[in-house]
Order: C-alpha cells, then structure tokens, then sequence
C-alpha cells in the first residue's frame, strides 16, 4: 500500500502543470549553500576549505525555457586547520536552460561567467575572472514560488597579491545549493 501511495504521488507530481514559468516573467531568488574550495597555487600543494554562500539573483524569462540573469554571492571559506576566514564576493552573469517548464517540477541547466573580490586579512586580496556550470531543479509550490536545488561549479584563475609578492593560482568550488524563488511579471 505505501509503495502505491508514493507512485500515485510521484505521478500527480510530475504530471501537474499551469505552475509553470511562462516569458516574459522575472525571477527574483535567493539561495543558500556549502561546499568546498581547493586552490592549488603553482608551485605548492593544493589547499581545501570549507564554505558558506548566500545568494540573490535575479532573471528575466526571454522564452519559456531560457532565461538570462545576474546573482551577487557572498561566500565565506575556512581552510582547514586554519584559524583565518576568507571574505568572497561575486559577481555573476547567469545563463539557464529549464527543461519541461510548464511542469510542476522543472530541471535545468546552466553556465555562469563573471569576476571576484577576494579578502584573506594578513594582507592577502586577489581579484580575478570567474567561470561555472550549474544543474538543479524547482518545485513550484504555487503559480509564483519554487524551492530549488542545485549543483554549483565555479572555476578561477587569479594573481593572488600576498605580503608584496604575486602567486599565480587555480580555484574551484563546489557546491550545494538550496533556495527560493519569486516570480512576477507576464
């Protein structure tokens, strides 16, 4: 009986529509996370934190599937065995592709492009360009509201300014996210 409960469930779930996004509409998100960044600068051993990003986001529907925003993310990062925080700001053009968007639940996928403010204290700050790739989804509890789940990836290649002296390096983060969204408009 409870296995025929959670099929009928999942059908009435999936099969649901007129929740969905529509162009022309706008969305106004904003997400929480945690993940991990691993920097490798040249030259030395590669280093893990672990992380905390608050965002908000907004997007505009060109079709019914395709949108095309900006997000501002905060993100906080401890290496491990470090007592000093990182300080991250991003800045990011957001490009997302949502599949079956007249459904109640609507995957996608995404690139992001964009640049960073980094500040590490001890006289440690880089600047430096951003790249990602994104995957999730959004359950639409009503006509105007998702929650969302999401994959993040972001990839940096920065100059890092330390004590006088520039390293050149590498970062990655990734990253769960989970969110809501308000959409309004058309």
């Amino acid at each position: 009986m409870k296995k025929i409960l959670i099929a009928v469930g999942l059908v009435l779930v999936m099969a649901t529509s007129a929740l969905a996004i529509n162009k022309g509409q706008s969305e106004l998100n904003l997400y929480g996370a945690i993940g991990e960044t691993t920097t490798k600068a040249k030259g030395a051993s590669s280093q893990t934190s672990d992380d905390f990003t608050t965002r908000i986001g907004y997007g505009y529907f060109f079709t019914d599937a395709f949108s095309l925003g900006a997000d501002i993310d905060y993100n906080y990062s401890k290496s491990q065995g470090s007592s000093d925080g990182t300080n991250t700001i991003y800045t990011l053009l957001t490009t997302k592709y949502h599949f079956m968007p007249k459904n109640t639940l609507v995957p996608y996928i995404g690139a992001q492009l964009g640049g960073y403010f980094m500040d590490a204290g001890s006289n440690l700050s880089s600047t430096g360009f951003a790249y990602g790739a994104l995957g999730g989804i959004k359950y639409f509890l009503t006509e105007n509201a998702s929650i969302n789940a999401e994959l993040n990836f972001l990839g940096m290649s920065t100059t890092t300014k330390a004590s006088g002296r520039s390293y050149d390096a590498d970062m990655t983060r990734l990253q769960a996210m989970f969110g809501l969204s308000y959409y309004f408009g058309k």
